[in-house]
Order: structure tokens, then C-alpha cells, then sequence
């Protein structure tokens, strides 16, 4: 029987997850820190608490007999740093370590949660399993060089890898923009939206973790598989549209108005300067603009990574600045492997 383990346990995606193995009598290891708990008590999962996830890599035996990881823990964006380092240390170090520990303790598949951020910003036409990555943000950037360098380990230690891009994820518990919303609208006061009409692409959290579920393999894979895999609900929907479903999830009514693009800018400029020079933690500023105002819609849809042009295409940077972030030594890896042709299909819905 599978056993999983999974980082990020006590988060939005990971409770859910966890909450979803036990349910399907699958035993499960939860990681979380000194002091954290999961929002029921497991029989079928293990709770382990654990300083850091960097010391498995010195103790894998508390990964001993499980099938599966499901990395979920990672640095989202921090309205107080954008330092590069920080995000490397915990998307990309912590990562590699994770890998490091399952390969000593032999798991054989490792599930990564991505982020379309590792794309870039907007785009008119809908990004693809096959369009080419240009992060802009510190977070996008450490995700793509995580995938890339998870990558790398896996085709090297022969682990499967099921890497999950997703972009915003919906749920009852969800955290950030989408729980600001659901406080704004809780107050019964026209909401300044009505201009957002730009269509974004979102994930229910009930399909992705019906997906990463069905990315789980029976038992431990005997040949191994890297897939990469674009993840949303079929229909993308506009800000506005957005405000009024969640409105209609809590049984009130909302009503919006436009306001002028300027002044959120200018609001998100001050926010931005309040957060970096007074160290606050005002959940507003550019990169939250974006995820509101902008176009991001994506066409669900999976790939198999085997062939060294299809890791070219999804896993390189260098549409816009002419330079790839997929170093020499990962494409001497993968080009040594035989050729084998990519075979998109759609994803679950």
C-alpha cells in the first residue's frame, strides 16, 4: 500500500490533502513545525513534528516505507523582502534537500507544486505546457529554477517527478487575495471592481487535490515518469466575476463600481513603500494589483518530460533576455536519454 508523505501539511492545499488520504485510508506522514496541528486528528496519518524540513537530509529513516512525497511547503510572496535568497533557500535549497533525502530513503516518486508565475506576467494569448518561461518575481524565478534542478536529481537518481503548476487556488480556507474578498464582501459595502474585466485562470481546491491524487501511482513506480503538468478550471473569470461567485458561495449579495486603474497603482506604490520601509505587512501592493487586474489564463494540460526538446521548451528561460537558466549539465542528462515523443493530453477537470 502507498504511504505518503507530505511537506506543507498544516497549509490551505496540504490539510486538504491530508484530510483526503485519511478518507481514502491511505497512510500518510504529515511534516510540520513545533507547534503546529492538523485541523482534525489523523488514524490513518502520522503527524511529525520536525524543526525543519532541511533535517530529513541528515534523518531520511522518518521517510522509511513511504511511496510518495508531496512537496507543498515553499515561500509564497512576502510583501516585506523581495530578496532573491531567501526564496532560493526555501523553493529551491529545500527542495533539493528533499531529494536528497528521498533518495536515501528510497521513495520513488516525488510530487513538486509550482506556480504559473514561473511563466511571467501578463500575456494576451494563454499560456501552455509548451510556452517558454520568463519569471519576473523573486518567487517565480526560485519555482522555476526548483523544477529545473528537481529535474535534473530525478532523471539522475531515476525518481519519478510529477511537476504541478497551478495558479490561484479557490477554497473555503483560502488564504490571501481570495479571503481579503471574502472579508470585503462580508461587509456589505459596493466593492470599487466593476473595472477588473481581464480574465484570470484559478484551480477549485477540490480538483487539484483530485489531480494530485491521480498523480500518485499505485505503488512505487518501476519505471520512472517526469511529467509536467498545467492545472485550473476549465473557465477563466475576471475579477468582478470572481467577486460575485464568492459573493453567491456566501449567500450575500454585491454590488461593484469601476474605479479608475491610477488609483489602485497608487495605492499599491504606497503599500509597497509602508511594507519595505516601516516593515509592515499590508496585504496590498503591485504584485497583489496583478493577480487581480491582469490576464493569466492557462490551457490545462499534461506532458511528458522525456523528450530533451519538450524539457527545452517547458523548463528554459530566454524568450525575452536570450539566456537559458537550464545549465549545460541538465541537458547533457537529458539528451542521453532516448528520444521519445511528447504526448500532451488534457488534464483532469
Amino acid at each position: 500500500m502507498n504511504k505518503i508523505a507530505v511537506t506543507g501539511a498544516n497549509g490551505f492545499i496540504g490539510a486538504e490533502l491530508c484530510r483526503r488520504l485519511e478518507e481514502s485510508g491511505t497512510p500518510f506522514l504529515a511534516f510540520l513545525r513545533h507547534g503546529k496541528s492538523l485541523p482534525f486528528e489523523p488514524k490513518m496519518g502520522q503527524i511529525v513534528h520536525i524543526e525543519s524540513l532541511f533535517d530529513l537530509e541528515k534523518r531520511p529513516e522518518f521517510l522509511k516505507g513511504c511511496t510518495s512525497i508531496v512537496h507543498l511547503a515553499a515561500k509564497v510572496h512576502d510583501f516585506q523582502t523581495s530578496d532573491e535568497t531567501t526564496y532560493n533557500v526555501d523553493n529551491v535549497d529545500l527542495t533539493l534537500s528533499l531529494l536528497e533525502a528521498a533518495k536515501h530513503a528510497q521513495v520513488g516518486h516525488f510530487v513538486f507544486m509550482s506556480s504559473i508565475k514561473v511563466y511571467g506576467e501578463e500575456q494576451h494569448s494563454p499560456y501552455t505546457v509548451d510556452t517558454m518561461c520568463s519569471p519576473v518575481t523573486p518567487y517565480g524565478k526560485s519555482k522555476l529554477v526548483a523544477e529545473q534542478r528537481a529535474f535534473q536529481f530525478c532523471i539522475s537518481e531515476k525518481i519519478a517527478l510529477d511537476i504541478v503548476r497551478i495558479p490561484l487556488v479557490i477554497g473555503k480556507e483560502a488564504k490571501g487575495n481570495i479571503a481579503i474578498l471574502k472579508k470585503l464582501i462580508g461587509l456589505k459595502i459596493p466593492l470599487p471592481f466593476g473595472a477588473f474585466r481581464k480574465k484570470r485562470s484559478h484551480v477549485d481546491l477540490d480538483l487539484l487535490i483530485d489531480f494530485v491524487q491521480s498523480c500518485i501511482p499505485p505503488l512505487e513506480p518501476q519505471v520512472p515518469k517526469w511529467r509536467l503538468h498545467l492545472v485550473a478550471n476549465p473557465l477563466p473569470q475576471s475579477t468582478a466575476e470572481l467577486t460575485k461567485i464568492l459573493a453567491t458561495d456566501l449567500r450575500l449579495s454585491v454590488r461593484l463600481f469601476p474605479v479608475p486603474y491610477g488609483f489602485f497603482l497608487a495605492l499599491a506604490f504606497l503599500c509597497d513603500f509602508c511594507n519595505r520601509t516601516l516593515r509592515l505587512n499590508i496585504p496590498f501592493g503591485r504584485e497583489a494589483l496583478k493577480k487581480v487586474s491582469e490576464a493569466m489564463e492557462v490551457v490545462p494540460a499534461s506532458k511528458d518530460l522525456l523528450n530533451p526538446l519538450a524539457l527545452q521548451q517547458c523548463l528554459t528561460v530566454g524568450v525575452r533576455d536570450g539566456k537559458s537558466a537550464c545549465d549545460e549539465d541538465c541537458r547533457n542528462k537529458v539528451s542521453a536519454l532516448q528520444p521519445n515523443e511528447a504526448n500532451p493530453s488534457r488534464a483532469s477537470q
